[in-house]
């Protein structure tokens, strides 16, 4: 096994992040299987595209929240139980359930 260094001393978003790790070689149908099995597919969709920075060329992950159109704008709230459940029905290994879990405690 090979250990993974971030080094980011400006900071590192979420996207980049995922960006990075499919330049690296993750698979990006990996990704959307699980993303898939979570069953929120109505709140965002994904863009992965590629391009350009300083002519180094890079993956670029976005999420777009979709914004249901209604009088009122309305976010979803979840609370530690939601995100648990979520994370349980997703369809990856127990091993990343885990780590999951051990980030939110």
């Amino acid at each position: 096994m090979t250990d993974l260094y971030f080094e980011c001393t400006g900071g590192i978003s979420g996207d980049m992040s995922v960006g990075a790790l499919l330049d690296l070689g993750a698979s990006k149908q990996n990704l959307l299987n699980v993303l898939k099995s979570i069953g929120l597919d109505d709140e965002f969709t994904l863009e992965i595209t590629e391009k350009k920075v300083n002519s180094i060329k890079t993956c670029d992950f976005n999420v777009i929240i979709n914004h249901h159109h209604d009088e009122h704008h309305h976010h979803h709230h979840r609370n530690l139980e939601d995100v648990l459940k979520i994370i349980e029905k997703a369809d990856t290994t127990a091993g990343a359930k885990n780590l999951q879990i051990k980030f939110l405690q």
